[in-house]
């Protein structure tokens, strides 16, 4: 699941380099696709407040500004931030089985 995570934010940044690595990432992208929409169902399936933790955390989002959006401290988020990816990561063990 980290994996995926990793993927999915080295994804969005090589775009950003430009055409040499557009053929590359359409490669990548048709692999990685099921395992994004995996990744994106069990993020629908967390609780409200985790949704929008993992998801402020996956568009690279400061840590202490998701804290603020959502009210805790910035320490209770990175604990969250830890335990919403040991939730995942066993969701993708469990469907890999």
């Amino acid at each position: 699941m980290t994996t995926t995570l990793h993927k999915i934010w080295h994804r969005k940044h090589l775009l950003s380099f430009g055409n040499n690595y557009q053929n590359l990432e359409e490669e990548k992208e048709e692999n990685i696709e099921p395992q994004i929409q995996f990744l994106y169902k069990c993020i629908s399936e967390l609780p409200e407040t985790e949704r929008i933790i993992i998801s402020l955390e996956l568009e690279n989002i400061k840590q202490s500004e998701i804290a603020s959006i959502v009210g805790l401290s910035e320490v209770n988020i990175r604990v969250k931030i830890y335990r919403i990816k040991e939730k995942l990561t066993q969701k993708f063990k469990e469907n890999e089985q």
